[in-house]
């Protein structure tokens, strides 16, 4: 689990760097841990994107994006990064997984 302790370095670290170049962000944010402490540059930047971005919606999906998702899951089957960009402040995790979890809920209920 994440402590409130990092989460604040992670978000003075995206402050000051921006949310990119995440290995070297890694190596700053782990500069005065000890190893068993420290985080991989894809934890940050998973942390960062799916949790601390105040640009990120998370806000469950409207009926409008979801007949986007449908409409492009059609068009564009499983590129959810793709997907994703066609909503503004939805993330390809976002977007993967309502799918994901819609597409087992309907198949739990077919088979019953």
């Amino acid at each position: 689990p994440w402590l409130p302790l990092e989460d604040d370095r992670v978000r003075r670290l995206v402050e000051a760097r921006g949310p990119k170049e995440w290995p070297k962000l890694a190596v700053a944010f782990n500069e005065t841990l000890d190893e068993k402490d420290q985080r991989t540059s894809k934890h940050i930047r998973d942390r960062w994107t799916n949790h601390l971005d105040p640009n990120v919606n998370r806000d469950p999906f409207t009926v409008a994006e979801i007949e986007i998702i449908r409409g492009a899951q059609r068009r564009m089957p499983n590129e959810w990064t793709k997907i994703a960009a066609l909503l503004p402040g939805r993330t390809d995790t976002q977007v993967t997984n309502f799918w994901t979890n819609t597409i087992k809920k309907l198949a739990r209920r077919a088979l019953k």
